[in-house]
């Protein structure tokens, strides 16, 4: 699909056409970092085969794991669950589009250099040290322009640290995110289709939605073996079921210990305690908020990987509230869960559908019409009018076969027995 377009778009005769592609396109998000400057040297280098897309694609996605270790690490203050942190990061379901896709893969990308952006903040407010700031603003400039939601880091940094005397250093970066906006509003932009619309009362079920993926379930459950869906329902009850009993336990612990209290400094002490906590309970609710907008009001663009960001704050937030023994218990709940939710949608998921597709025809064309004998037109003979339709969709019509034999004037008739 999407694939086709871009490696299209992203074709220069050598490096001094670069800046073309940055260069905005009508009804095309404009990410030239993660999108057009990834599938120039990819495809100068490893020509189309997908195999070197997705070795890279994934590497990255494994220094995102390490990323999210770092940062667990920072505010979790415990080594080993910020490992597991990692470790339910890395194989959660929510990346699979990200990582099947390889234009999904901008995602992960943004995802990148966002958490590095993150982690480098981190180093300028332990240590001040002016060299964080401008390393932190300058992936954050990369982060913008791989992926549009990453743009939500200034608020996100504002929030967790607070406004005071960080508002006026924060100017660059919403600077940054003003430039985008005006980019993708005047010169690029989503493609006006219905995908696209935001509808504001479709909030609460579009947040259900996303809070089911969060906990590992994988989206078109429905639709897997009856063995597959069994052990996936178990195992997401169970992680529903220690959620909610370690939330009692932590209620109930303290209301027995403000009960047991006699002495009253130690019950001021025991109410400013529970006032911070409730102050971190609320900023890491408010990232899990922000960290996946616009989406929560897009009912019509529906997909996991978008709550990236929110999934690692709601993360954060059971690694603080729960004890260690629970939350390792939760971690390798959740990865087992996470084996099971990858294995159902590699064989369910419309993205695969698609891809199975388009390779299907794509050898079966460039066999059956070699490069050698090719006219002006190709054409392909479907059994039905829904292959027909999903096959040209699939192909974006003329765009693949104008790549796979190197010709842009190439047209493709689609047919029906």
């Amino acid at each position: 699909m999407d694939d086709f377009y871009f490696l299209q778009i992203s074709q220069g005769a050598n490096i001094k056409e670069l800046p073309i592609f940055f260069k905005p396109i009508k009804y095309t998000p404009f990410r030239p970092v993660s999108q057009q400057l990834f599938f120039f040297p990819m495809q100068k280098i490893f020509g189309l085969n997908p195999f070197a897309f997705h070795l890279v694609i994934f590497l990255f996605h494994c220094a995102n794991s390490w990323l999210v270790y770092k940062i667990g690490e920072y505010f979790l203050k415990n080594k080993t669950k910020a490992k597991f942190l990692s470790l339910m990061y890395i194989v959660s379901p929510l990346h699979f589009v990200s990582l099947y896709s390889i234009t999904g893969s901008y995602f992960l990308f943004g995802l990148f250099y966002f958490l590095l952006t993150f982690l480098l903040w981190l180093k300028f407010e332990i240590t001040k040290k002016n060299k964080f700031y401008f390393l932190s603003l300058f992936f954050f400039v990369l982060a913008v322009f791989s992926s549009e939601i990453t743009a939500i880091f200034p608020l996100l940094i504002l929030t967790i640290f607070g406004f005071k005397k960080r508002l006026k250093i924060f100017t660059p970066y919403f600077l940054t995110v003003f430039l985008n906006l005006l980019i993708n509003i005047f010169l690029a932009g989503a493609p006006k289709v219905s995908a696209f619309q935001m509808k504001l009362t479709a909030f609460p079920s579009l947040l259900r939605w996303y809070l089911l993926r969060a906990f590992g379930l994988p989206e078109g459950v429905k639709n897997g073996y009856s063995w597959e869906k069994t052990i996936i329902y178990l195992l997401f009850g169970a992680l529903l079921i220690i959620t909610i009993a370690g939330l009692i336990k932590i209620l109930s612990r303290r209301g027995l210990y403000k009960i047991s209290e006699k002495n009253t400094s130690e019950v001021k002490s025991s109410d400013t305690s529970e006032v911070n906590r409730r102050k971190t309970i609320l900023k890491y609710l408010i990232w899990i908020l922000i960290g996946g907008l616009p989406f929560y009001f897009m009912p019509y663009h529906l997909n996991s990987m978008y709550i990236g960001i929110s999934f690692l704050g709601f993360m954060l937030l059971l690694g603080k509230l729960f004890k260690r023994r629970l939350f390792l218990c939760f971690s390798l709940l959740y990865i087992l869960l996470s084996f099971f939710s990858v294995r159902l949608l590699a064989h369910t998921h419309w993205t695969v559908r698609r891809s199975q597709l388009a390779k299907y025809w794509i050898k079966r064309t460039l066999y059956e019409q070699p490069k050698d004998s090719l006219k002006e037109t190709i054409t392909i003979t479907l059994p039905d009018k829904l292959t027909k339709e999903e096959l040209g969709i699939t192909l974006q019509d003329n765009r693949a076969f104008q790549l796979f034999y190197n010709k842009n004037e190439l047209e493709t008739i689609y047919q029906i027995k």
